[in-house]
């Protein structure tokens, strides 16, 4: 089907959801701190059962995605999803990430003069806006935290034993009259905008990168704070040994910091003379971390400041991307529905860029 032809649907109200990895009112894109963001990522793989290799990330969503091969994805392809990955749990098939429509996972390209083919988007952009898609086509419910199931819209017990096997018969060949029958595409058509979510990603990407990196040092602090409370590893757990823990669980935050500001360099922010990234700075806390071979009150005394001080200059750096972010998405807000033929000519049509000026409402998502 294609998805710029097609007539748009929408899910009926009582479609079954369920619950995974986010929380209500959690919003996918702007990630939390760097060891949730971790954790999230983990059980993300443990439960999808994807390589590590076959999942992208960004430092702007709280989940990773699969990487969809798009290089094996051409025009006209009748692609087989069960062809997409090495491996796939068959008790996950009932996410809707793992049922997007072809057209939906390709990177965006366009040809040019000369013609030859440019990227529009990178896999973090494209991240982004499968994410604003998910969300628009209500497979992912902001208010709630719930996940289209699936399967269950197709009438199948996602949860049921019987069902996995199906699935995995399914996933190893067999045809299946169900399953053979899956399609999302009428939900995410949008015909008369058919690249409202490329343009909406594309005018967020800055304030989102922006905001994500204050949001993790924002977060990164307070993570700080619990990691230095005395009475944390004072169980009979640690039989006595207090800074070996602290020691491993500060180095875990500033590994994943790594993850998070891999993009930051010296053009982006003042990093300390002798340095070129963000990563070589966290880089180096952390190789002192690990080496510290002092007490547990010396620990905090001597590495935890540093580190507060170098997380407290990012929030600083950064917080007004967050109120530009505010202000786009409560703009967007305004605009109305993305299915209205309205939609694209009066969003993009000039005049409705917010400014940014004026302090956005609180985001606790």
């Amino acid at each position: 089907m294609n998805l710029y032809s097609a007539t748009r649907q929408d899910l009926p109200t009582d479609v079954p959801r369920r619950q995974f990895l986010l929380r209500a009112d959690d919003w996918a894109l702007l990630p939390r701190d760097p060891v949730t963001t971790s954790r999230l990522y983990a059980d993300f793989q443990e439960a999808s059962g994807i390589d590590h290799e076959e999942l992208m990330t960004s430092p702007m969503s709280k989940l990773p995605l699969p990487f969809f091969h798009p290089h094996l994805i051409r025009d006209g392809d009748a692609y087989d999803i069960r062809k997409r990955f090495r491996h796939i749990n068959a008790s996950f098939m009932w996410h809707p990430i793992m049922w997007l429509p072809t057209e939906l996972t390709k990177p965006r390209f366009s040809e040019n003069d000369n013609g030859y083919v440019d990227a529009i988007e990178d896999s973090e952009s494209a991240m982004v806006r499968i994410f604003l898609e998910l969300s628009a086509a209500g497979m992912y419910d902001t208010a709630t935290g719930g996940w289209l199931d699936v399967l269950g819209l197709y009438g199948l017990a996602s949860t049921d034993q019987r069902t996995h096997s199906r699935v995995a018969a399914w996933l190893a060949g067999e045809a299946d009259p169900v399953l053979d029958s899956i399609d999302l595409s009428p939900y995410f058509a949008y015909p008369e905008a058919q690249d409202w979510a490329l343009l909406t990603a594309t005018e967020i990407r800055e304030p989102l990168l922006g905001a994500s990196y204050y949001r993790v040092a924002e977060d990164s602090l307070t993570i700080l704070d619990v990691f230095s409370d005395p009475v944390r590893y004072t169980d009979t757990a640690h039989n006595g040994d207090s800074l070996t823990p602290l020691r491993t669980e500060v180095t875990s935050l500033l590994k994943m910091a790594e993850v998070m500001y891999r993009s930051v360099d010296s053009s982006d922010f003042k990093l300390p003379d002798g340095y070129t990234t963000m990563v070589d700075v966290l880089a180096e806390h952390r190789a002192k971390v690990q080496g510290f071979s002092g007490s547990y009150d010396e620990f905090i005394d001597e590495a935890i400041p540093p580190l507060t001080d170098l997380f407290t200059a990012i929030r600083t750096e950064y917080v007004g991307f967050l109120r530009v972010l505010l202000d786009i998405i409560h703009a967007y807000e305004d605009l109305g529905d993305p299915s209205d033929p309205a939609w694209a000519e009066a969003n993009f049509s000039g005049g409705n860029e917010p400014d940014g000026e004026e302090e956005g409402r609180e985001l606790d998502r």
